[in-house]
């Protein structure tokens, strides 16, 4: 079939017909970032997430928040993940496993970032909602042990021991928070000792001629 009806306006779109995009626009649009932003008014987003999740439960919601929270977390975009999770805690869920799960994620997101005392707040609520969360207690025990928070740490660690005595990552754990325990009391006794002799009055030596 012959095409040399077409002319060159058929082929390439003369100037001004159709918009152009900045780059800034591009770099806007979400089929095109590289990462959510925390804080948004990007109406591109808006309209995706009401196409996405405006027919869902809050459970619904939830969950697949959660699931794109794991999938950014596994690709390493902590920020990201951290945005879809606290929109799973507040999707208006009511299922108390699936919010410890989160909660329990979010302080991995945080243990990764060093966010030690976000990550220990994270795990308390996770715990609060689900007791046999052992991931949360593993993580709270960690970021505790990182804080050199030891009795915090224990709480953590026996907890999770409570709930899963043979967990080999809670044993371990709780191995070196006795022994960094031990060696913080230590410690602390020496300074003592060397605080009261310091306060010992010396004795007066008179010199003889």
């Amino acid at each position: 079939m012959s095409l040399d009806f077409l002319d060159d306006d058929d082929w390439e779109p003369a100037s001004g017909e159709h918009p152009t995009w900045s780059m800034e626009e591009i770099g806007n649009h979400p089929l095109f970032m590289d990462s959510l932003p925390v804080e948004h008014s990007n109406a591109h987003i808006d309209a995706l997430q009401s196409v996405l999740y405006d027919e869902e439960t809050p459970y619904g919601l939830c969950h697949n928040f959660k699931v794109q929270g794991n999938d950014a977390l596994s690709r390493g975009f902590l920020d990201d993940a951290i945005v879809f999770y606290q929109n799973a805690s507040s999707s208006g869920c009511e299922d108390s496993a699936l919010l410890s799960q989160v909660h329990s994620n979010l302080a991995l997101v945080y243990l990764k970032k060093k966010d030690y005392p976000k990550s220990t707040d994270e795990c308390f609520r996770a715990i609060g909602l689900d007791p046999s969360n052992v991931k949360a207690y593993f993580r709270g025990s960690l970021a505790s042990f990182k804080l050199e928070l030891y009795s915090q740490a224990m709480y953590f660690v026996r907890g999770g021991i409570d709930v899963d005595p043979t967990n080999q990552d809670l044993l371990k754990l709780l191995e070196d928070i006795e022994t960094a325990k031990r060696a913080q009391e230590l410690t602390k006794q020496q300074i003592q000792n060397l605080s009261a002799e310091s306060t010992q009055p010396r004795p007066k030596y008179r010199w003889r001629s």
